[in-house]
């Protein structure tokens, strides 16, 4: 199985280069790879959009807070598309 941006399945982990059979973990830590057969992945929210780390639950913020984050990312990316590119030199 192979999917663009990872896998889930119904037991609990993640497959994708990388990370394959790796379980998923609500535990924010810096993990040392020989402790582990796959270095756990973390995640906020599971595929549905259900948050699984009620630590991180969200905050009450605007709908334009929330625009204006998502623009910056998408801002952020593609500059780091241009960057590798050669577009922006700096």
């Amino acid at each position: 199985m192979f999917c663009f941006n990872g896998c889930s399945d119904s037991r609990g982990s993640v497959h994708f280069p990388g990370a394959v059979n790796s379980k998923f973990t609500t535990n924010l830590s810096f993990e040392r790879p020989s402790t582990h057969p796959a270095i756990p992945t973390y995640r906020v929210m599971d595929s549905d959009g259900a948050i699984v780390d009620e630590a991180r639950a969200p905050k009450d913020v605007s709908d334009q807070e929330v625009l204006k984050w998502y623009k910056d990312m998408l801002t952020g990316i593609m500059d780091m598309g241009q960057i590798r590119q050669g577009g922006i030199v700096g």
